[in-house]
């Protein structure tokens, strides 16, 4: 999302084949509504994380080869498990070293939290129903999910909420 037009440039998408826990459990197709065709037909995680890197670099947003921001953008997450547990550990499974981008972001919960405190609900979905926003998708779809955090924080920004990075 660009802040200065509050408009969602573009997107990257790719399904992970599980290498772990596949088939996908009941309890997995149920929560993310994501089917064992569409990971069967995913790639590795490594795969994922090298084409995630071309896409920063294909947008202006990395170097190729320093994989240094080019420009001043960061993550936003719905809490800070993703990016501080999830990814790290996934990574450190697969003998995969994550890039330093990685290491940044925002969470909107936090932010959300201390600039609305009136706010008492949980998560992604309890942000969206405060803001008067319908949840659009499916919850706990990833794609689905970023989607869903841009339009909370274009109703953040446009409130003149200041967001700063959490780690």
């Amino acid at each position: 999302m660009d802040v200065g037009s509050l408009e969602v440039l573009d997107t990257f998408h790719h399904y992970i084949k599980p290498a772990i826990h596949n088939p996908l459990s009941q309890f997995c197709v149920d929560l993310t509504g994501i089917s064992q065709e569409k990971v069967d037909q995913g790639l590795s995680l490594e795969a994922v994380l090298e084409q995630h890197h071309q896409w920063l670099v294909k947008n202006g947003l990395v170097d190729d080869k320093t994989h240094q921001k080019l420009k001043k953008w960061i993550y936003v997450t719905c809490g800070d498990w993703d990016l501080l547990s999830g990814l790290p550990c996934n990574c450190l499974y697969f003998n995969i070293t994550p890039k330093a981008y990685f290491l940044d972001w925002i969470n909107l919960l936090t932010v959300f939290r201390i600039n609305l405190p009136k706010f008492s609900g949980k998560g992604m979905t309890g942000m969206l129903s405060f803001l008067g926003l319908e949840l659009e998708g499916k919850h706990h779809s990833g794609i689905d999910d970023c989607l869903n955090i841009s339009r909370i924080v274009k109703k953040l920004l446009e409130q003149g909420i200041i967001f700063k990075k959490t780690i």
